[in-house]
């Protein structure tokens, strides 16, 4: 009860009292409270009040069993640190397990990228694999160059097995030729993009032990002038010694390409994928895209960036071909259409901004799937192909995906591909119930070896958890009721402001939702001025667009500046 103050000498005016017992119920104040009471007898009760309006019944019983697990295992454990008390009991650590399991998928463990080529341009020597403009390259013509290539690394240049091998071109047919050709000779190649400052390149090279270059006319000479190894020029391809020799077998666990991200440090640190980890999304997305040698796939991605296996390797291994776009086709969107229209193209990879823009500014016929990754996709309108919203980082490849069926308004990124288990954790590796937002942790057997020469800060990126090596994403995911992971943000985003600790994915995220915006990014300028840069097909009233911005975000939230832009700028990779 509550105790109100009343008028002076109000109790003179009343002759006599009465009582009588009212049974009443409290609307909840809040949108969420919770009370704990104890009872004589010393136990406790909880009582939830919440706003069903604004969550659902079964987020309140995750609540509940969150609350009941923290508080019996404080009282197994009184003196256990904070650290150490569980959020979820058994039960429900086993339901979360199950729910971040990818389908098992069984195949033959000696497969290879090797192994699998091979088997294929036997099974259909005279099919087109591989088109650059008006060059083409049948699966037998492939094969046999890339055969007699690495007989000649092997001799030539003693190419050792997992040596790492630099690859420095152009786009073209050699995006295919020279990957195929080191790995049959045991190598690992790593793509060196002729663009980058030649000192990121000159690390690069020293960091892997590069001292063979495959390449082209002279870009390595222009590129990295203080180059002192060897280097194979495209053009002796056509005079190599055909191969005799009987080539080495790799193994799925041997690498077979390294791949270079940028750095905390400053400095990129390369990644060493093995066969395994590509060979199970080659059949996950085979099956998946019902990929046959009839199709037609498009090659996109920029080398160097880790998409490029998904624009090749499927395709090699069904006897479909690839079509590998030209640079200057590659940025231009009306070309890019026209030429998978006239082409006949059937299946395509983009990334995220640039497959968003492609889907909502062509209505493009010959297409029946594209594929987009990268970074969170935007609200889309389905266009009359499919689309597949997948996600994963250069560590473990593509680890999820979302197939969209309908028109896209959200931060979905799906459920994990096969032979994948994934794991929402908080800061003290702890599992998160359903719902609660934590650190995406991916295990299985996509994830990398690890990195070429880790620095101290990266020791922790790849450890065991629940009995399994996994890599931890640094993004912020959580598991909706329809058990499918959204896709937050980074953890490493947040900010602080005026003492607020703020999330900018969430402003972004309703930005997303006015009318006319199709591309946000919010950020903070000189830790005070919280911004939004956004782009839109039409005039926004930015008046109006900060009321709409104020009905759902608190005011430290709402962006005080905003910066219209005609389209957020790209990198190279898209």
């Amino acid at each position: 009860f509550e105790n109100y103050p009343v008028p002076q000498g109000m109790d003179e005016t009343l002759e006599e009292w009465n009582f009588r017992p009212v049974q009443t119920e409290e609307e909840p104040f809040n949108e969420l409270s919770i009370a704990i009471g104890q009872h004589s007898n010393g136990t406790f009760e909880i009582k939830i009040a919440y706003d069903p309006s604004l969550y659902p019944q079964e987020e309140i019983g995750t609540v509940e069993n969150t609350f009941t697990s923290i508080l019996q295992s404080m009282a197994a454990q009184s003196d256990a640190r904070i650290k150490d008390i569980r959020i979820v009991n058994e039960e429900e650590q086993t339901e979360l397990i199950k729910l971040g399991m990818g389908e098992r998928m069984e195949y033959a463990p000696p497969e290879t990228l090797v192994s699998l080529f091979r088997a294929q341009a036997a099974k259909t020597p005279n099919n087109i694999a591989v088109v650059f403009k008006d060059r083409q390259l049948t699966y037998r013509d492939l094969d046999d160059l890339t055969d007699h290539l690495a007989a000649y690394l092997i001799n030539k240049y003693h190419v050792q097995p997992e040596e790492a091998v630099g690859v420095m071109i152009e786009r073209s047919e050699l995006m295919a030729v020279y990957p195929l050709a080191i790995m049959k000779a045991g190598g690992a190649y790593m793509p060196l993009d002729f663009t980058f400052p030649e000192e990121r390149l000159q690390y690069m090279c020293q960091d892997a032990n590069i001292r063979l270059i495959l390449s082209e006319e002279d870009r390595v000479k222009q590129a990295m002038t203080g180059f002192k190894g060897e280097v194979f020029m495209a053009e002796d391809l056509q005079s190599l010694p055909a191969n005799t020799d009987r080539l080495p077998k790799p193994l799925p666990s041997q690498r077979f390409v390294i791949l270079y991200t940028s750095g905390s440090t400053g400095k990129p640190k390369g990644v060493i994928l093995e066969h395994h980890n590509i060979v199970i999304f080659c059949h996950w997305y085979i099956r998946e895209a019902a990929i046959t040698q009839e199709d037609r796939l498009l090659a996109f991605s920029n080398f160097g960036f880790d998409t490029h296996m998904m624009d090749i390797y499927p395709a090699l291994f069904t006897g479909a071909s690839v079509h590998i776009l030209s640079s200057d086709i590659r940025m231009n969107m009306e070309a890019m259409n026209s030429y998978m229209e006239q082409n006949r193209i059937t299946i395509a990879f983009l990334t995220t901004q640039v497959g968003h823009l492609f889907a909502t500014s062509f209505n493009n016929t010959s297409l029946r799937l594209l594929t987009v990754a990268g970074e969170k996709l935007q609200p889309l309108k389905k266009p009359n192909y499919s689309v597949i919203n997948a996600y994963g980082p250069t560590e473990c490849f593509v680890s999820t995906f979302y197939n969209i069926t309908h028109d896209y308004d959200s931060a979905l990124i799906g459920v994990p591909i096969d032979n994948y288990q994934l794991f929402i954790i908080d800061e003290s590796i702890r599992l998160l119930p359903r719902g609660m937002a934590g650190e995406l942790v991916i295990g299985g057997e996509g994830v990398a070896r690890g990195y070429l020469h880790p620095l101290e800060n990266d020791t922790n990126k790849f450890f065991m958890f629940m009995g399994q090596r996994c890599y931890r994403t640094g993004d912020l995911c959580r598991w909706n009721e329809q058990g499918e992971l959204e896709y937050l943000g980074r953890i490493d985003t947040q900010v602080k402001l005026r003492g607020y600790r703020i999330e900018l994915g969430e402003i972004e995220s309703q930005a997303l939702k006015y009318d006319g915006i199709k591309q946000a990014v919010a950020t903070v300028h000189d830790e005070q001025l919280l911004c939004l840069y956004y782009a839109a097909d039409c005039d926004i009233d930015e008046g109006t667009l900060k009321e709409f911005l104020a009905q759902s975000l608190p005011d430290y939230m709402v962006p005080a500046a905003y910066i219209h832009l005609d389209e957020l700028p790209l990198t190279p990779n898209g």
